[in-house]
């Protein structure tokens, strides 16, 4: 005891010296900025930090002097490592979850709520404001909310009703049913062309992180034209706001030219061999993913063995946890010269539909209504996509417009395809 005391008597009054050494000869007080480890360093180093930071709570306690902007806080670090791969034989089930978390995430999400009608009626009238926390406190909870028509659809719901109302209000059924399925894992949406596939996605992406909690940097997208790519992040960015910039959106090119760290000049073998070379770099171990609970795919009836690859590359290395939506027109695959073959939905069912205890995990939406063209356009293209041999929507076409238009069939017959393409672009400015 009389040796500690000694020890904050000697740092004391040590200290003091050094601060008073910053004193002008005519100043009583001073602000005067140090640091411990440098305090101590001038001290001498036979004492600790800890002894340092005792005695000058001692002084602060006198009022001898007086600490203004930091405390010293002594702690031990922990270090968290995580295991390159973890399998559990057992997982945490969604029936577990509705009986022991369900419940109290609901109550949280209905206070938030509660709290934000709370603060409208503060808003505008202190009075039914206040009637309003009396009866909340006061009142049994059913009854509270049944005066207020606080209705159980609304309060559950784990975003606001504007926001709700711009996802979903404008939506048609087949495409609301898209956005509401929060349980498929893997998804395949085939869509028609003018049935507002890029307006499901879009929504999609939007109601995942409003309503589900994924982080933005948690998705990604996989497309093959920068076109999309812009289209795609202009359309989130007016839905969700600055949310969208975390978004990762990417060419299948570009993905995978990022990845492997390199850049194309005027070498094209480097961009052609780009997919195959990250595939193989990902498989073995010498590229680490960040984590991704959502990868999107679009055009994927465009997609071709290499970069069908690489998808499974990226869902093996998230440990099989990820959620894939793919979408894509089977009627519309004519990127056959590139390897695009419309069977890759069926090895997309194989690879990502069926969990490890040969559970089911896929679903496959249509989505059939031609919002662009009118009644008699769609029938005719109808005509044709019955002769397509291999198709995998189960229902026709149809157009969402009653109104009929102009069917014109024009045969042009050229060599020269630049010409050909200039006879047809007449025709078409002709009937329009």
């Amino acid at each position: 005891m009389e040796n500690s005391v000694k020890v904050n008597h000697d740092i004391a009054y040590k200290s003091l010296d050094i601060f008073i050494k910053d004193f002008e000869s005519d100043e009583k007080e001073k602000t005067i900025d140090f640091s411990l480890k440098n305090l101590r360093h001038q001290i001498g180093k036979e004492y600790s930090i800890k002894e340092v930071d005792k005695a000058l709570l001692y002084l602060h306690h006198l009022h001898v002097l007086e600490l203004l902007n930091g405390r010293f806080i002594s702690y031990s670090p922990m270090q968290i490592g995580k295991e390159e791969k973890v399998k559990l034989k057992r997982k945490y089930t969604a029936k577990e979850y509705d009986n022991r978390l369900a419940k109290h995430y609901q109550v949280k999400i209905e206070s938030i709520h509660i709290m934000g009608e709370y603060a409208k009626r503060l808003q505008s009238d202190d009075y039914k404001a206040g009637m309003f926390l009396r009866d909340y406190f006061t009142l049994k909870y059913d009854v509270f909310k049944k005066k207020y028509n606080l209705l159980k659809e609304k309060i559950s719901r784990p975003i606001t009703q504007r926001r709700y109302n711009k996802i979903f209000s404008e939506m048609s059924y087949e495409q609301k049913e898209i956005i509401v399925d929060k349980n498929t894992k893997a998804m395949m949406i085939l869509a028609g062309p003018g049935s507002g596939k890029t307006k499901v996605l879009v929504h999609k992406i939007a109601s995942l992180i409003l309503t589900e909690d994924i982080k933005p940097e948690q998705f990604m997208m996989l497309t093959f034209s920068r076109t999309a790519a812009g289209e795609f992040r202009s359309r989130l960015n007016k839905l969700i706001g600055v949310l969208s910039y975390d978004i990762e959106i990417n060419t299948f090119h570009s993905y995978a030219l990022n990845l492997t760290a390199r850049v194309v000049k005027k070498d094209e073998n480097i961009l052609n061999q780009s997919i195959v070379d990250a595939t193989k770099q990902i498989n073995d171990g010498d590229i680490h993913l960040p984590y991704k609970r959502v990868l999107v795919l679009d055009e994927f009836q465009d997609i071709n063995e290499d970069s069908f690859e690489l998808v499974k590359a990226i869902y093996k290395a998230s440990n099989q946890e990820m959620r894939i939506i793919a979408v894509g027109d089977d009627d519309q695959c004519i990127m056959t010269h590139a390897g695009a073959d419309v069977r890759f939905i069926d090895k997309f069912a194989e690879e990502f539909g069926i969990d490890d205890e040969g559970k089911n995990l896929y679903k496959q939406y249509e989505l059939l209504t031609n919002f662009r063209s009118k009644q008699n356009i769609v029938q005719y293209s109808n005509t044709f996509i019955e002769k397509i041999s291999n198709r995998y929507k189960e229902n026709t076409l149809h157009a969402h417009s009653p109104e009929t238009g102009i069917v014109t069939v024009q045969t042009c017959s050229s060599k020269n395809r630049v010409k050909a393409r200039k006879l047809v672009a007449e025709n078409l400015s002709k009937v329009r």
